[in-house]
């Protein structure tokens, strides 16, 4: 099955390189053909040569091979110029991005509205020569557009030193709307004259940036989706490119992350939200971002798209992943461990992050309370080879394929060294780094009844990808009620909502620093939620990069501590968006019920 999935994948991707290149490689072949023309000339004066010292039955047959050669030749040599010269003309200008009108095409996010679009817009210029008075002029577009205030004492500047230069210009403003030259005329400034040009406007501004990328000022895409378009990675349908976002989710998935960003100092914050059944990303978001109607923002940290291109660890998360491998190896998830002292491992030891979880748990009490032990202890009765075949399973062991050019890699352990003290750590999320994308796809494909659903930002693009199996159906439904009962009565009760049945996992990793050893002082938070619970729709990984800390707040500085809330009112704010209906009083007294039994037990 695995070897069918990556056929057809290499498939696509032969296809698209094809169609990329198809008119590069038929002009370099009609460029040489001469020397090719020359080569075959050259092979058929020795053939002939040759032939007049064989008998006449030998000598017709290769005279007839040779002939044959040579008119597969001329046919290939027709075929290669028509390509070059006619056919891709339509299908080259779609590859670039470019409709039959000569804009570029539209994007636009699954119920419609557009994200970016080619507007008429106007260069500004202006000429010094033929004006009495320089300065007032200028003062005069400063006053009409404060924008270039800044600019004001450079313009005036190059505008006096060019004053007596008959046909000088000075370029003012790149990309003018329409309002803003119909007010420089009808505000009576002389000297002025505009260059008309298409350019390309996003009409969030920053909201999509790191999904949607930008163009250059000849209108090539150069990151993000419009690099993919211009690439031939995507092809455009009837003069447009639909993403699977939604506009409303990403403004609040936005707003959420920025909020969190700022009340706890990190250095950045970003996150995913996904549909289960499909792999549909219907928001995405890096902060810092920038604002792509403005190049001057694009600095290399605001520009780095944190969601798909780095790589991280992402630490307790990865405790339901062990949760399931111990499940698909035939483990129950009564059986019990003794946790009770450290796990020493050669000079390793394994401690818990908190002290006092308990001395024996069950498998889905290491999962719902987090035991580092616990899940070390698992992993070493599964054995790393098991172990390392199932994260192969999810995809971790390959580099991410989003429908961007922004994709990451992983970081692994090498199979000599994937055993003992390695397959301990990365049960619980340390000794492994994926990007946030890597980690949605596994979790989602859990959750979707244990079939691999690979993510797409693409709308309803995403069938090819529901045919691998990584788990049973059944066990697929166990890790459903783990999820759950790590919101509802364990350690991810901060994400319990009074209107949704969530589950989910939170994760607490300590960062590393450039000497190679973990930090003290620098944390990734993470938490990951799903939603209803009783058929799993969504899903949610959010992250907070590097929040601010001190010795007072470190124990509670944590993925569940910090980003639980924030989840929480996430959710019940999406729920709202998208029509998710709200638990009845009978699912809540339900609830009640299993709490209490709980408790007696």
């Amino acid at each position: 099955m695995k070897k069918n999935l990556h056929l057809k994948i290499l498939k696509i991707k032969l296809l698209q390189i094809l169609r990329l290149n198809t008119k590069y490689l038929s002009c370099i072949f009609c460029i040489s053909r001469n020397l090719i023309y020359k080569f075959f000339k050259k092979i058929y004066l020795k053939v002939k040569r040759y032939t007049k010292k064989l008998d006449k039955e030998s000598n017709e047959r290769i005279r007839f091979t040779a002939y044959f050669v040579f008119f597969l030749f001329i046919i290939l040599n027709i075929s290669l110029f028509y390509t070059c010269n006619i056919h891709p003309k339509k299908n080259n200008k779609y590859t670039l991005g470019i409709n039959n009108n000569g804009d570029r095409i539209k994007i636009i996010d699954r119920n419609g509205h557009i994200l970016a679009n080619d507007y008429n817009s106007y260069d500004l210029y202006f000429r010094p020569f033929n004006v009495l008075n320089v300065e007032e002029e200028i003062l005069k577009i400063i006053k009409l557009l404060p924008k270039i205030k800044n600019k004001y004492d450079k313009i005036l500047t190059k505008a006096l030193e060019k004053k007596y230069i008959k046909n000088a210009s000075i370029l003012i403003q790149f990309g003018l709307s329409g309002a803003e030259k119909k007010a420089l005329l009808d505000g009576g400034v002389i000297g002025i004259e505009f260059q008309e040009k298409k350019s390309r406007y996003y009409v969030h501004d920053g909201l999509f940036s790191h999904i949607l990328g930008v163009v250059s000022d000849d209108g090539i895409g150069i990151s993000g989706i419009e690099k993919s378009i211009s690439q031939g990675m995507i092809l455009p349908e009837n003069d447009s490119v639909e993403l699977s976002l939604d506009v409303q989710i990403q403004r609040l998935l936005y707003d959420c992350l920025q909020d969190l960003m700022q009340n706890n100092q990190a250095n950045g914050a970003f996150g995913m939200i996904a549909n289960i059944e499909n792999g549909e990303i219907i928001a995405a978001v890096s902060l810092p971002d920038y604002n792509p109607n403005d190049k001057s923002s694009m600095t290399f940290d605001r520009v780095f798209n944190k969601f798909s291109l780095g790589v991280y660890e992402f630490g307790s998360i990865f405790k339901l992943i062990n949760t399931a491998l111990a499940l698909k190896h035939g483990f129950k998830l009564d059986k019990i461990y003794d946790i009770a002292d450290d796990l020493e491992i050669g000079n390793w030891k394994i401690s818990e992050m908190k002290k006092g979880i308990g001395e024996k748990m069950t498998i889905e009490e290491i999962a719902m309370y987090s035991s580092n032990i616990g899940s070390g202890k698992i992993a070493l009765d599964i054995g790393a080879t098991e172990q390392r075949n199932f994260f192969y399973e999810l995809g971790f062991g390959e580099k991410m394929n989003l429908e961007l050019p922004e994709n990451g890699g992983f970081i692994l352990p090498s199979k000599s060294r994937w055993n003992g003290i390695a397959s301990v750590t990365l049960s619980y999320g340390h000794g492994i780094a994926v990007t946030q994308a890597h980690l949605l796809r596994a979790m989602i494909s859990i959750l979707n009844d244990g079939k691999f659903t690979n993510l797409t930002l693409l709308k309803s693009k995403n069938k090819l990808f529901l045919e691998k199996e990584i788990l049973t159906k059944d066990i697929a439904n166990q890790m459903k009620g783990v999820m759950r009962n790590v919101v509802q009565f364990g350690a991810g009760r901060k994400i319990k909502s009074e209107f949704y049945d969530i589950g989910g996992k939170s994760g607490t990793a300590i960062k590393i620093n450039l000497n190679g050893k973990y930090s003290k002082e620098k944390n990734l938070l993470s938490i990951f939620a799903a939603f209803p619970m009783k058929k799993p729709k969504y899903a949610i990984i959010l992250s907070l990069d590097e929040p601010k800390w001190n010795s007072v707040k470190r124990m509670s500085l944590t993925g569940g501590g910090v980003l639980g809330y924030a989840t929480r009112d996430l959710i019940e704010e999406m729920g709202f968006f998208l029509k998710i209906p709200i638990m009845t009083e009978n699912d809540k007294n339900l609830l009640k019920a299993e709490k209490l039994l709980r408790n007696l037990h």
